[in-house]
C-alpha cells in the first residue's frame, strides 16, 4: 500500500502541487512579500492571501503586513481542513474514489510508453510501481508528484496552511473552510479518465526533463516576493493550454463556488483572513477577478 502521509500531502497540495496554475493579474505589482488583497465595507474587513501548500522549511515569507492582517482576524478561512483528524478521515474516501473497483489496473489504463516512463520515474524515487496498480491515474499522479517535490526539500509541514492553522488554534481564532476534503477529492476523481492519464503523462515528462525542479525554485521565489506576473509565466500556461479541463475544474469552477462564500462573509461583521492557493487569486478567472466583476472594490498587494 502507498505511503499515506505522501498521499495526504498530495491531496492537500491540490493547487500548488497538482495544477501549478496561476492566472495573469495585470494590475498586481511586485511587493515586499507574498500577495495580499483587502476588501471592506462599513463593518467588515477581509484579507485574502495567496498560499503555497508545500514549501522549503528555510524559505522566509512572513512580514509585518501579513502578520498584522492575520492577527487582526476574528476568523481564518482555508480551502479545507488539513489537521491530522481530517487527514485520517480522508483515507476511506481515497479508497472509495481512488481505487479501480472494476478490477482494472493502472498499467492497463496507460499506453506502453507511459507505463515504462511511470515505472522508471516511480522507481527512481523508491516508489514500487506495483503498489499503485489498483489505483486510478489521479492517485498515481499526485503520489509521484508530491514524492518528487518532497525529494527537492519541500515539506508540507512548512506549507502556509499548516503554519497558519497552528497559529490560529493557538490564538483562539475561529476557523472556517470553503470546501470539505470529500469535495477536494472529487475534483480529481471526477476528471474523465483520459484527462487523468494526460495529466499523469505530462507530469512524468516534466519530472524527467527537470521542468518541475526548475519551476519549484522559481515559483517559491516569485511567490515570496509577490511577483504575480512571473508566477503566471512560470505556472499557468501549460495547464490551461494542455489540460484545459483540469484548469476549469481545479481553478475556475472552485473560484465560482467561493465567490458567494466571500460575499456572505462580507455581509457579516468583523475581520476575516482568507488563505487559499495562490493560483486562485489572479486574472479574470480568479477569485479576485470574479469578486471585482460583482462590483466589489479590492486593493491589491
Amino acid at each position: 500500500m502507498m505511503n499515506n502521509k505522501i498521499l495526504r500531502a498530495g491531496i492537500f497540495g491540490v493547487t500548488a502541487l497538482a495544477s501549478f496554475a496561476l492566472a495573469p493579474f495585470a494590475t498586481a505589482q511586485q511587493a515586499d512579500g507574498p500577495a495580499l488583497w483587502h476588501l471592506s465595507d462599513e463593518d467588515s474587513d477581509i484579507y485574502i492571501f495567496g498560499t503555497i501548500h508545500i514549501l522549503p522549511p528555510e524559505l522566509e515569507w512572513r512580514n509585518a503586513r501579513i502578520d498584522a492582517a492575520f492577527a487582526s482576524a476574528d476568523t481564518v478561512y482555508f480551502e479545507t481542513p488539513s489537521d491530522e483528524a481530517a487527514q485520517q478521515a480522508m483515507q476511506p474516501l481515497v479508497m472509495q474514489l481512488g481505487l479501480n473497483h472494476d478490477g482494472r489496473t493502472l498499467s492497463s489504463m496507460l499506453d506502453e510508453e507511459t507505463n515504462i516512463q511511470f515505472q522508471r520515474v516511480a522507481g527512481s524515487m523508491g516508489l514500487p510501481a506495483a503498489n499503485l496498480e489498483p489505483f486510478k491515474p489521479w492517485v498515481a499522479s499526485l503520489t509521484v508528484t508530491v514524492t518528487y517535490i518532497r525529494s527537492l526539500g519541500h515539506d508540507p509541514s512548512s506549507g502556509v496552511e499548516q503554519v497558519l492553522t497552528a497559529e490560529a488554534v493557538s490564538a483562539g481564532q475561529s476557523i472556517g473552510y470553503f470546501e470539505t476534503p470529500e469535495q477536494q477529492l472529487h475534483f480529481f476523481a471526477d476528471m474523465p479518465e483520459d484527462v487523468q492519464v494526460e495529466a499523469l503523462s505530462l507530469g512524468l515528462g516534466q519530472i524527467e526533463d527537470g521542468t518541475v525542479a526548475e519551476m519549484m525554485t522559481h515559483m517559491d521565489e516569485s511567490w515570496a516576493s509577490g511577483d504575480i506576473a512571473a508566477m503566471n509565466s512560470l505556472m499557468n500556461d501549460d495547464m490551461r493550454d494542455e489540460t484545459p479541463e483540469f484548469y476549469e475544474a481545479l481553478i475556475v469552477n472552485r473560484n465560482r463556488n467561493w465567490v458567494g462564500q466571500v460575499e456572505e462573509i462580507l455581509e457579516g461583521s468583523g475581520t476575516a483572513f482568507i488563505a487559499v492557493g495562490a493560483g486562485h487569486l489572479a486574472g479574470d478567472d480568479s477569485l479576485i477577478g470574479m469578486l471585482r466583476a460583482r462590483g466589489l472594490e479590492i486593493s491589491g498587494s
